[in-house]
């Protein structure tokens, strides 16, 4: 069962109809009806009543169609989740102070998880070394990445 099972099922179950279901997916109507076919069989059970004028969902596409939304929409979560991870919007984020941290904006931060230590200067070259360190903010707050490469 692939992703593209789920949409175009997802899809037929929305506008019961599968001429609607193919113009709004721009995919051609037989691929559309094959790849139904081809649930149905892997599922074991109808998922649609169709006659010439119309399509219904049975009582095991109604069922299925709950767990297919879920799992569609848990698909795009993850596609979502690690597109912000490659921007740096989710991650782990290890700060090193030697004084106090005056503010940091987490609202912009909302999905990173923080580690900070306040260190006293000579500590600040085991992190370094360590690679125990993302950025290091010193005593007049200044922000300071660090990179050793």
């Amino acid at each position: 069962m692939e992703l593209r099972h789920l949409r175009y099922f997802g899809a037929v179950a929305q506008y019961l109809s599968y001429c609607e279901a193919s113009r709004r997916l721009n995919v051609a109507q037989p691929a559309i009806s094959q790849t139904i076919l081809d649930l149905e069989e892997e599922i074991g059970a109808k998922l649609f009543l169709r006659s010439n004028r119309s399509v219904q969902l049975t009582a095991a596409g109604t069922a299925f169609l709950g767990e297919a939304e879920s799992i569609l929409q848990r698909s795009d979560e993850a596609k979502r989740k690690a597109q912000r991870a490659v921007r740096g919007e989710v991650g782990v984020l290890r700060i090193g102070f030697i004084a106090r941290l005056e503010r940091l904006d987490r609202d912009w931060f909302q999905d990173i998880l923080f580690h900070s230590a306040r260190v006293v200067v000579w500590f600040l070259l085991e992190l370094l070394l360590r690679d125990r360190c993302d950025l290091l903010v010193d005593k007049r707050n200044r922000i300071y990445r660090l990179h050793l490469s």
